[in-house]
């Protein structure tokens, strides 16, 4: 006899069936750790391409990623068209403003340069926009270090926005393949 007043067989008996039980139990854990996990990111991915849906992005330089039955990742991203490179860097973190601080007398100095970087800027919206010419784009990189590439052109960020929410789900459902070539 033991400690516990259990013989010796019926002691390892009792300490197997506990540790069997302990790993049984970890095990279930694990599976509903693992299930919830894929849960919280469905509901995620669903949250974000019904927040595109509806007009709302997640700032500058969002972007979803879609993985469709193929299993290949399929980026997808609107970009505003205001930089020449406003395609080839739509993944890439945008930067915050920086820190600027400084006396009185560069106040002086920056609210005129302001005005005229205003000025500028209204005259170049207006030509812009008697132009024509699309202002947003829908940016899609195949695999994980594919090259972005503009997919969808348009004027207004909404009906954009929207086309890529769709694009994303028909990624979803046929894969990859359901990227459309890329626009010149």
């Amino acid at each position: 006899m033991t400690g516990t007043g259990e013989e010796p067989a019926v002691r390892a008996e009792r300490l197997r069936r506990e540790r069997e039980w302990v790993e049984a139990l970890e095990k279930r854990i694990q599976e509903r750790n693992a299930v919830e996990r894929a849960r919280r990111l469905a509901e995620a991915q669903q949250a974000e391409r019904d927040s595109w849906a509806d007009g709302e992005r997640g700032g500058a330089g969002s972007h979803t990623e879609v993985t469709g039955p193929d299993g290949v990742p399929v980026r997808i991203a609107v970009v505003r068209l205001s930089r020449g490179d406003a395609v080839a860097r739509a993944f890439q973190p945008s930067h915050g403003p920086s820190d600027f601080s400084g006396g009185a007398e560069v106040l002086l100095l920056v609210v005129p340069y302001l005005l005229l970087l205003g000025l500028y800027r209204a005259t170049r919206r207006l030509v812009r926009e008697l132009r024509g010419r699309p202002r947003w784009a829908v940016v899609a990189a195949v695999g994980p270090t594919g090259r972005p590439a503009a997919v969808l052109y348009g004027r207004d960020e909404e009906p954009v926005i929207r086309a890529a929410t769709a694009l994303a789900e028909r990624v979803e459902q046929r894969g990859a393949a359901a990227v459309p070539p890329p626009l010149p």
